[in-house]
C-alpha cells in the first residue's frame, strides 16, 4: 500500500492511497472509523467486493483483512477523528452502522477532492472540510434509500459495461421492458445521479485510468472513452477533476 497524499483536518483526516496488484493486508492494530470511495480498481473483504465508483463507510474495527483485484486499486479514504464523530453523530448520520453502496455522484465528489490534494492552495482546509461533509452528507441519504430493483441493477451493470456506445435512455429502458420515465426516475433516486452523468463519470474515469496508465496521445483516449473529440474530454475533463487531462497526465 502507498499514501499518495494525506492531509489532517481537525475532524478529518483525507488519504489519497494506492494498492498493488493483487495485494493483501491485515492492519495489525484497530482501525478508526473511515468512509472509503473507490476511484480505480477493487476489493473483496470478507464476501463483500468493492469496485469504482463503490463507496464503504465502516466504524472503527480490529484488524481489518482486505484482498485487492488483479489490477489493485486507488481509494480516497476519510478517517474520522473523536470531532469528526461527534459532528457526524450530531447531523444524524449513524457513526455505529457499516453501510456500502454505488453512486457516481460520490465518485465525482471523491474526484473534486483527489483534485484539491494534489492542486491545492492556502484555501485547501476549507474547500476540504466542505466537500468532506457534503460527501458524507450524500452518503447518509444514500443510507436512507430503499434497494434498487433488479432490473435497474441490470441496468447500472449494462451501462458500466458499454459507457463508451451512443446508447439512449430509451435504448437502455427498452433492454429491460420498463418505460424511459420510470427509468430516469429511479436510477436518480437509488444512484444519486441521472443516466447521463453516470455515464460521463465512467468515461472519465477511463481517460483518467488512460491518461495515467499509457502512451495514447489525449485525442485517441477521447474517442476511446467515448467523447466525440479531444476538446469535448477536456471540457468535461475539467469540470469533473477540477484540472485538465494535459495536466492530469503530468501530475501522475
Amino acid at each position: 500500500m502507498e499514501t499518495l497524499v494525506s492531509y489532517e483536518l481537525e475532524s478529518f483526516q483525507v488519504h489519497l492511497k494506492k494498492f498493488a496488484p493483487a495485494y493483501r493486508c491485515q492492519w495489525p492494530e484497530r482501525v478508526p472509523g473511515r468512509l472509503c470511495v473507490f476511484l480505480d480498481g477493487s476489493m473483496h473483504e470478507n464476501n463483500d467486493q468493492y469496485a469504482a465508483s463503490d463507496l464503504v463507510y465502516k466504524p472503527p474495527e480490529d484488524r481489518p483483512s482486505l484482498s485487492f483485484g488483479e489490477s489493485g486499486a486507488q481509494t480516497l479514504t476519510v478517517e474520522l477523528r473523536r470531532s469528526g464523530i461527534d459532528v457526524l453523530r450530531s447531523g444524524g448520520f449513524d457513526v455505529e452502522e457499516p453501510f456500502s453502496a454505488h453512486s457516481a455522484t460520490c465518485y465525482s465528489m471523491a474526484e473534486r477532492v483527489r483534485s484539491e490534494l494534489v492542486d491545492g492552495d492556502e484555501m485547501t482546509p476549507l474547500v476540504l472540510e466542505g466537500l468532506v461533509l457534503d460527501l458524507f452528507t450524500k452518503t447518509h441519504r444514500l443510507k436512507q434509500g430503499d434497494r434498487a430493483p433488479k432490473w435497474l441493477e441490470t441496468v447500472r451493470e449494462r451501462i458500466e459495461a458499454d459507457y463508451a456506445l451512443s446508447w439512449t435512455l430509451r435504448d437502455y429502458a427498452r433492454d429491460v421492458a420498463v418505460h424511459p420515465i420510470e427509468l430516469a426516475t429511479l436510477f436518480r433516486r437509488h444512484y444519486q445521479c441521472s443516466v447521463g452523468e453516470h455515464i460521463r463519470a465512467l468515461r472519465v474515469r477511463h481517460a483518467m485510468r488512460q491518461l495515467s496508465q499509457s502512451h495514447k496521445s489525449i485525442a485517441d483516449i477521447a474517442l476511446e472513452s467515448g467523447f466525440s473529440d479531444q476538446s469535448h474530454l477536456t471540457r468535461v475533463f475539467k469540470k469533473q477533476t477540477g484540472m485538465t487531462p494535459a495536466k492530469y497526465r503530468r501530475a501522475k
